[in-house]
């Protein structure tokens, strides 16, 4: 097997598990509100990056290493700045 070279990236919120323990929703909130946002941000603002992978309250990021696509993500990231 040929493995590629790549880029992972892990999000975790810290303290979930600590407001899952209360009676309100916000834990649930904003575990929904981030695969949100991961999933628009894959869709239009992060054509580096290969695949994401969302459970709970973490989110890993993975993009291959490529020469072509690493001065896109460069460019991408001085528009930005």
């Amino acid at each position: 097997m040929d493995w590629r070279d790549c880029i992972l990236i892990y999000i975790d919120l810290v303290g979930i598990r600590k407001q899952t323990r209360k009676a309100n929703s916000d834990a649930s909130s904003m575990m929904r509100a981030l695969h949100k946002l991961v999933a628009k941000e894959m869709n239009s603002r992060l054509p580096f990056l290969h695949h994401a992978y969302a459970w709970n309250d973490s989110v890993l990021l993975m993009g291959y290493i490529d020469t072509t696509v690493a001065r896109t993500a460069t460019a991408w990231a001085t528009q930005i700045l």
